[in-house]
């Protein structure tokens, strides 16, 4: 029988993988460009936008190279500014971007191959020559000298002064050496118990009480340990709120801002007999993934997003507030692009304002754990300050900062006490 291309039924198109492979390749630094483009242009976080539609069939590729390029983006940007004789429109900035950090970090791909996919991009929009010579002088470049790892080569400008003033020359070091790291794929133990049915490593852990192990992400995500609940995929900081909780039980336990509820899980841990335990968040969309943890434990205890239910006193109230997410930017370095004075004011009021609420639901002798993964003293030291100017019948425990390194995120939390209305 005969196709109808006349040929015999055995016949195979010419190179159809490499068409296939230059179409996909082409798709990557078109997703790619059009993220940067948006996040920068409307300041949406990289992590929403990847949970779209349009990127679910590439998101690990893409997410790989929309780190990458975060994590690089000052060094990248000054590249392609440097060979640039007019200022590009923004679509094509961003298909240089794309493109400049694919082929400078991503090794699947040679960076001449690189040039080559985006010059084809660009053809339809009729600027590939301006394209072709703005990337090939960059890539010489970068290929010469390396992708810098200075801190005035790497930080975003206002938080590199700011850090500055607030760290010494060292640690400020060390922080940049942790933005530009990759993070290891950590995951808590659940119970102390260690998964049987992958190998792994013992990761950096500040409470022994809750061990974290590393894997490799595909063999922790097949795991049946993971598929049963017996591990949460997590990064160690996440502990140090309920390590440094109270060694005392409790009978009424509020997580004031729990969503996607690893805290929770934790708390519950460590406190088994609570009898009432509320995982509260105002985000039904990320309130769905707490439910969705805790049937997968078989916990009983609500997860609800109506404020109704927590108009009431307890015992023990965290706060996991939101923040500025300068203590994660390993897994969120486009947080660091976003940062600015009038952001970090506004991330601090809301912070305030979940302070007055846990204080005015909080039984007498109970505690406030307050948590940031910031490591801004405006959302952590101070505004522990200027709650306890302003409420003379709370004390703090203690307070402990957790700043970041290639082994861990950066956290911060403060352990308040009422100790009379």
């Amino acid at each position: 029988m005969k196709n109808f291309s006349g040929r015999p039924g055995n016949f195979k198109r010419k190179f159809p993988e490499k068409e296939h492979h230059r179409s996909t390749e082409e798709d990557i630094l078109r997703f790619a460009a059009n993220a940067i483009n948006t996040i920068e242009k409307n300041g949406c976080t990289l992590d929403d936008l990847l949970d779209r539609d349009e990127y679910k069939e590439l998101r690990r590729t893409l997410s790989h190279l929309l780190l990458s390029y975060f994590k690089h983006k000052k060094a990248i940007d000054a590249a392609i500014n440097t060979f640039c004789s007019k200022t590009p429109d923004a679509a094509t900035f961003a298909l240089l971007k794309a493109s400049l950090t694919q082929a400078m970090t991503q090794q699947r791909i040679a960076p001449q191959a690189v040039v080559n996919v985006a010059v084809e991009v660009a053809k339809k929009r009729k600027n590939h020559g301006f394209v072709n010579a703005v990337l090939r002088r960059a890539v010489e470049t970068l290929q010469k000298s390396g992708l810098p790892e200075d801190p005035e080569k790497v930080l975003p400008d206002e938080l590199l002064n700011k850090w500055q003033q607030e760290f010494s020359y060292e640690e400020t070091k060390q922080l940049t050496e942790a933005f530009l790291s990759t993070p290891d794929f950590t995951f808590r133990m659940e119970n102390q118990v260690a998964p049987e049915s992958f190998e792994f490593s013992c990761a950096f852990t500040i409470d022994e009480k809750f061990p974290f192990g590393m894997a490799k992400a595909h063999d922790v995500l097949e795991s049946a340990e993971f598929k049963s609940g017996k591990i949460y995929i997590q990064d160690p900081a996440a502990s140090l709120a309920v390590h440094l909780a109270p060694d005392e039980s409790f009978e009424n336990i509020l997580d004031l801002c729990s969503a996607p509820g690893g805290k929770s899980l934790m708390l519950l841990e460590k406190y088994p007999d609570v009898k009432h335990f509320i995982a509260f968040d105002r985000s039904p969309k990320r309130h769905r993934l707490t439910a969705k943890n805790f049937e997968l434990r078989n916990i009983k205890h609500p997860a609800t997003c109506d404020r109704k239910a927590i108009e009431k006193e307890w015992d023990l109230i965290l706060v996991d507030a939101p923040c500025s997410n300068t203590g994660v930017f390993r897994r969120r370095p486009d947080a660091l692009w976003r940062f600015s004075r009038n952001e970090l004011e506004q991330a601090a009021k809301i912070q305030k304002e979940l302070l007055e609420f846990a204080s005015s639901h909080l039984a007498v002798n109970g505690y406030i754990l307050y948590s940031t993964c910031s490591i801004e003293p405006l959302e952590d030291e101070q505004q522990i300050s200027d709650f306890l100017k302003t409420h003379k019948n709370f004390t703090c425990i203690k307070q402990e900062k957790l700043l970041p390194r290639i082994t861990h995120d950066g956290a911060f939390c403060a352990v308040l006490k009422k100790i009379c209305f």
